[in-house]
């Protein structure tokens, strides 16, 4: 996840800071932005296979009683 995150962040602005990119510069926003969803979207398919072969009831389950 903490990968994922710097490898977009680094490849959108080009190492960060080291580049000049500050915290009021509209880019360093975007890439932050944009490896947080990376960062939430790296572990999706492990922690979906993971829950299934367990059989761990998910929020949505548990919420209509099912």
């Amino acid at each position: 996840m903490e990968a994922a995150e710097n490898v977009v962040d680094y490849w959108l602005t080009g190492a960060g800071q080291t580049a000049g990119y500050m915290f009021g510069e509209p880019l360093f926003w975007a890439a932050a932005g944009a490896s947080m969803v990376a960062g939430f979207m790296a572990p999706l398919p492990y922690n979906y296979w993971r829950l299934r072969k367990r059989q761990v009831p998910t929020i949505a389950t548990i919420a209509v009683g099912t």
